[in-house]
């Protein structure tokens, strides 16, 4: 079990599981019940054990925890569903993680290219992903986590900077990489228009792709 991360994380976990029982049929409308007990011999028949005790803390009202691991992967097993689309739900694995990161401090036109460079690792792996459902699961996180990339560099005091390196980037003679950098600077536009809409409205939790079986 996991109760020190963020709990934003947590709770965006147990909804979806609870989701999920909803789905599979094992929640009582009348007094908004969770038959817990029934999915942990569920769980069981399907190879997959999970205590009742264990399952009652990750759907808990207040201060639900996470499974670890590899009660993920038993939750797979009994979901039917990719390992590793459970791990996503549960924060284990993120877009970011995908991608070696960025060091503080580093210089603006490197920020850009950067930024670049990682939009044309997920295309080509978006092409390459084609329908293989696994593969599709972590293209979404890295297209996520270089949205979220152009995010950061919108909404802090160095926007204008970054904007300035993308236009240079976009105006360069090479078709190919110009073109991703208009692009880039479009998405950055758009992105400094929504910082600009919501910066006085409370964050939004942050949501995970959604789990395709």
């Amino acid at each position: 079990m996991n109760n020190k991360v963020e709990l934003a994380t947590r709770l965006q976990f147990r909804d979806w599981l609870r989701q999920e029982l909803r789905t599979l049929d094992f929640y009582q409308r009348r007094g908004d019940h969770y038959l817990i007990r029934e999915f942990a011999k569920y769980c069981a028949e399907r190879g997959s054990p999970i205590d009742e005790a264990s399952l009652g803390r990750y759907l808990r009202d207040d201060e639900p925890v996470l499974p670890t691991p590899e009660r993920c992967r038993a939750l797979a097993r009994v979901l039917d569903y990719a390992p590793i689309q459970v791990l996503i739900q549960a924060g284990y694995l993120e877009g970011d993680d995908l991608f070696k990161p960025i060091p503080k401090g580093t210089p603006a036109d490197k920020v850009a290219q950067e930024l670049l460079t990682r939009r044309a690792v997920v295309s080509q792996a978006a092409k390459n992903a084609s329908d293989i459902a696994p593969l599709a699961v972590i293209v979404e996180q890295m297209q996520q986590s270089t949205g979220e990339m152009v995010e950061r560099m919108a909404a802090g005091d160095t926007a204008p900077t970054y904007r300035k390196e993308l236009e240079k980037l976009a105006s360069r003679k090479s078709v190919g990489p110009a073109a991703s950098a208009a692009l880039a600077l479009e998405e950055f536009n758009k992105a400094q228009e929504h910082v600009g809409a919501t910066e006085h409205q409370p964050v939004a939790t942050k949501k995970r792709g959604a789990v395709a079986k």
